[in-house]
């Protein structure tokens, strides 16, 4: 719309602000000019950037600055055009250009808004001046990225929601305009933030809330204030029980072999559907059932027996599901061992022993039922690190000067049925100054041989595990070790 007033004066400048505006047509002739003043009206930083739009939008000069609080910017569309100003891509406007439209963009993208703007046409001949109200517009219907949000228990997922730009037609992610987030039972999942964590097995929803700002069409303002709202987008959530399964990479053709499915939360009631299947070629294996198939709720020790040698390595798979899907799975061997094989190698506990050393404690069992038949096998780790230097040195600064073999092979006499481990700096624990930001990881695996069986070759019992170490800087200035492996962690905090 346009106003029209009898004598020239100072463009009326609308408090509404926003972060996009559309504008009407621009005019400058021998009789004519237009005139237009930017603010930022907010209290941060805005990137302002006017583009202007010219032989049916084919044509367009782009102006870009960075306007403080309460800064203006003012234009004068003759000037730019008969001076020959180059915009910010170096292009300049057709002396004889008379008219076109323009749109104003902040590229900050603040959500609540903050530019203003105000343009006046002046008729030179008969001093009249016409003040064009500009366009806002925005975001529309906002929608959740993923829907539902399928978790585990004590696992998490960050959420994203995104709307169409009614400017633009674009498709926008606009999840930073949603600082509030809840969900509608808290004993099922958890939102902070942007982030959903599963709490226990169910269903519910979560929910975000926009700030208050526009959302809604491209209209016309009709010199008013764009109405501001608050969007609640909501998506489902589902929950799902945690399964893992023990180390028991062979089961003896003929015999059985322990394997342990470790179900959280110990409250879970939900049933839980163990298959056993064989991916290519021959083999096969059953469980205490006598069935390849069978139903649990809590963590179980499983008995599987070897029915049919495999004809390739690793190809009879358990999985655990539901009806979302495979909860977790592992790969088995059906072969003759020959003796008894070590099964059942899992974690029994994780803990920061002090000093910068993450403990952990494995036990494993016997095929045969007796550790004692273990004799003539052993278990062992086998670590590399990044590269194939050997010895592997530590990078110092800001990492102690110590050096690792590459790889490390460390074992125990199976028999023992159980093994300690710890990752530690060693043989020095002073870090080196300067501090500075730095990483490395280490890959392990357990493994396990037996002289009568597979030539006495190693086989990979649990891993690959990710040893992780790191230094970091804290905001408030000070440094910090971590040292972390299968969700446990270490730390040195602060580094002296």
């Amino acid at each position: 719309m346009t106003k029209r007033d009898a004598m020239a004066r100072k463009p009326r400048l609308s408090d509404q602000l926003a972060t996009h505006w559309e504008a009407g047509a621009w005019e400058v002739d021998s009789t004519h000019n237009t005139l237009s003043t930017i603010s930022n009206g907010s209290n941060q930083l805005a990137r302002a950037q006017l583009t202007i739009l010219y032989n049916q939008g084919t044509g367009q000069y782009q102006i870009e600055r960075t306007l403080a609080p309460d800064e203006q910017m003012a234009l004068d569309f003759g000037k730019l055009i008969h001076n020959r100003v180059p915009d910010k891509n170096g292009n300049t406007l057709p002396p004889d250009l008379t008219w076109g439209t323009y749109r104003l963009l902040d590229l900050n993208d603040n959500p609540t808004g903050s530019l203003y703007e105000g343009k006046v046409i002046v008729d030179k001949t008969y001093g009249h001046a016409s003040y064009n109200c500009v366009i806002c517009c925005g975001p529309n219907n906002p929608w959740m990225v993923y829907n539902p949000v399928i978790l585990t228990v004590n696992g998490s997922l960050n959420q994203g929601v995104q709307a169409m730009n009614t400017c633009s037609q674009r498709l926008a992610t606009v999840t930073v305009d949603f600082p509030t987030w809840w969900t509608d039972n808290t004993s099922i999942a958890t939102a902070s933030n942007k982030q959903i964590n599963g709490v226990a097995p169910g269903t519910t929803n979560h929910n975000a809330q926009s700030i208050n700002m526009y959302w809604g069409p491209k209209e016309d303002s009709g010199g008013g204030d764009c109405p501001l709202i608050q969007e609640e987008p909501f998506a489902g959530t589902e929950v799902n029980p945690t399964v893992t399964f023990s180390g028991t990479p062979v089961v003896p053709l003929g015999g059985t072999a322990p394997i342990t499915a470790t179900v959280t939360p110990t409250s879970n009631v939900s049933t839980i559907s163990l298959t056993l299947t064989t991916t290519s070629g021959g083999g096969s294996a059953v469980f205490s059932n006598g069935k390849t198939s069978m139903n649990i709720t809590s963590t179980t020790v499983l008995l599987l027996t070897g029915v049919q040698a495999s004809s390739v390595p690793n190809n009879i798979v358990l999985a655990a599901s539901n009806g979302s899907g495979v909860l977790a799975s592992t790969n088995l061997t059906v072969a003759a061992t020959g003796g008894a094989i070590p099964t059942n190698f899992r974690q029994v506990d994780a803990y920061d022993a002090g000093n910068g050393d993450l403990h952990f404690d494995y036990r494993w069992d016997s095929s045969s039922g007796n550790l004692a038949d273990l004799q003539y096998c052993v278990v062992a780790e086998y670590v590399t690190y990044p590269d194939g230097r050997n010895p592997w040195p530590l990078p110092s600064p800001p990492f102690p000067p110590d050096t690792f073999p590459n790889p490390t092979n460390i074992g125990v006499f199976a028999t023992l049925g159980k093994a300690g481990d710890d990752h530690q700096l060693v043989p020095f624990t002073t870090f080196i100054k300067p501090y500075s930001n730095s990483t490395f990881t280490a890959k392990q695996n357990y493994q396990f041989a037996c002289t009568y069986y597979d030539s006495g070759n190693f086989h990979t019992m649990m891993g690959p595990n990710f040893i992780v170490r790191t230094v970091s800087q804290y905001p408030n200035g000070t440094w910090e070790f971590t040292v972390t492996k299968s969700g446990a962690i270490a730390t040195i905090n602060p580094l002296p």
